[in-house]
């Protein structure tokens, strides 16, 4: 394709995609767009230990618990917490490494509730593989009965390489179940 028209549908993509956007923002009220301050609050994180969250997954089994986990350098660990900050349980993964964990989904698959951990990240692109892990999602009253930590065996892990041997910085992660998919997203700046 020639240069020309090449400039010629990015600009046209470009105005489009403008368009779009202002129509939408367009329908949308003030209210809708911005929160009174009254209506903000802000929840310090109790556990300490939490501090690179890198991945956070709202429970499919309790909307009460959201799951995070930290960025690289940190141990293979999750940890529960409520929406107010409150610390519910710490669970160490076994047999599983902490290369450069992004970010994690809570999904239902047959029954069971699951959590998936994206260890894909690659800030520099020298990773030639890269490791999903999927866990059954832990009782938060089991971390409490076992001293606040307890530990955790994945329901499955699995490795993977990128076509050609391409290394990506994947930074999120969704789980489709219904279509049995693995969605991944990457920053287009890099």
């Amino acid at each position: 394709m020639h240069t020309k028209t090449q400039a010629c549908f990015k600009s046209l993509f470009f105005l489009s995609s403008l368009a779009l956007i202002c129509i939408l923002y367009s329908q949308l009220s003030w209210a809708q767009l911005t929160l009174q301050k009254s209506q903000q609050k802000r929840y310090p994180i109790e556990n300490k230990q939490i501090n690179e969250s890198s991945g956070l997954a709202c429970s499919t089994r309790d909307k009460q618990v959201l799951w995070t986990h930290n960025d690289s350098g940190h141990m293979p660990i999750i940890y529960a917490l409520n929406s107010k900050g409150k610390d519910l349980g710490t669970f160490h993964l076994e047999g599983i490494e902490s290369n450069d964990w992004e970010d994690m989904d809570a999904f239902k698959y047959q029954g069971n509730h699951y959590l998936l951990i994206a260890d894909t990240g690659d800030n520099y692109r020298f990773r030639w593989d890269y490791q999903m892990t999927i866990i059954k999602e832990p009782s938060v009253n089991k971390a409490f009965n076992n001293s606040n930590n307890s530990a955790i065996s994945p329901a499955w892990s699995f490795a993977f390489k990128y076509e050609n041997d391409q290394s990506y910085d994947v930074e999120a992660v969704a789980v489709d179940s219904v279509h049995e998919k693995i969605v991944l997203s990457r920053p287009l700046w890099r």
